[in-house]
């Protein structure tokens, strides 16, 4: 699957005055008191639209060390208030608190996007779902100073999210998941942690903080964008992420407002379609497109049936 990363640790801290928040960090803290070294949130934006990648994010917030948790010193406090589900924020706010979230000193954060060939390939969800595990690595790899931050090739990338037990070995990760799907990585991943802890139980009898640091956990929240700010924070930057790439598409794709409707199957982007035809970033399995378009050899969308779709020659 091709992928396209980005991973960020340890920037300057965001300044300003900010709205209070209503969400609170809860269930971080409570992961940390049970002895999970690494908490993170994962969500994703773009399952729905027809056209553009599924941009999925993940976020661990640091704890404040004491001195620098500011009012009252609350070392759990959130780094940025005002963060919740990115669908209830208007676009300027969410654009104000990606950035502000990109620049705290306490927030690890990194994105995944998969394109529309990865998308056809494997699937939305699966796209999706891999994405979440790939920007969970990322995260888990800048914050143990193994990524200098920045962007990721797409190889080195997919590489992590495929096979990346070094990774999460000896991270002591617990990871929140929006939604009740879990990345099929995962739950490979918590299947040889139980069966190591299991093993360090009956052979060694090591304490229990010794065999977290080398566990691996990971549990579904459904509406978790409104239930964990990690979650939340994670939402916020793969939706903005995902809108400032349908930006760039607009001017690659001219009059096809790509800016306006971000993808999405609304009538006026159907009526361009029928009008211009599919572009190279539709997702050609996706109804209305699939069965009438398809892809050349070299990747380009061109109607099924025309002088260049290749499947006549399968």
């Amino acid at each position: 699957m091709a992928w396209l990363a980005s991973a960020h640790s340890a920037a300057a801290a965001a300044s300003g005055a900010e709205a209070a928040s209503l969400m609170g960090m809860a269930l971080e803290d409570a992961a940390r008191a049970a002895g999970w070294r690494h908490v993170i949130g994962v969500d994703e934006a773009g399952r729905g639209p027809l056209c553009g990648p599924v941009v999925s994010a993940a976020v661990m917030v640091l704890p404040a060390r004491s001195g620098e948790g500011g009012p009252g010193d609350d070392t759990s406090a959130e780094p940025v208030p005002g963060v919740m589900d990115s669908k209830t924020l208007a676009e300027p706010e969410r654009e104000r608190l990606a950035e502000a979230l990109m620049a705290h000193e306490r927030v690890v954060w990194a994105v995944a996007a998969a394109g529309p060939r990865a998308i056809e390939q494997h699937n939305i969800l699966r796209a999706a779902l891999d994405g979440m595990t790939v920007a969970a690595d990322a995260v888990l790899l800048a914050s143990e100073g193994r990524s200098s931050g920045g962007r990721s090739s797409a190889a080195s990338a997919a590489a992590r999210g495929a096979d990346a037990g070094p990774v999460w070995r000896g991270s002591g990760a617990k990871v929140f998941v929006d939604g009740n799907r879990m990345p099929p990585a995962f739950k490979g991943r918590m299947e040889q942690s139980l069966a190591a802890e299991q093993g360090q139980n009956e052979g060694e009898g090591q304490g229990e903080d010794k065999g977290r640091c080398d566990a691996f956990e990971a549990e579904t929240l459904v509406k978790g964008d409104s239930r964990c700010y990690s979650i939340a924070a994670a939402s916020v930057l793969a939706k903005v992420t995902r809108d400032r790439i349908m930006k760039e598409l607009d001017g690659k794709y001219p009059g096809y407002d790509m800016a306006g409707h971000k993808g999405y199957p609304t009538p006026a982007h159907m009526a361009i379609v029928r009008e211009k035809g599919a572009t190279d970033s539709h997702r050609l399995t996706f109804a209305p497109l699939k069965g009438h378009w398809t892809r050349d050899e070299s990747g380009k969308a061109v109607p099924v049936g025309s002088d260049s779709d290749g499947s006549a020659s399968e």
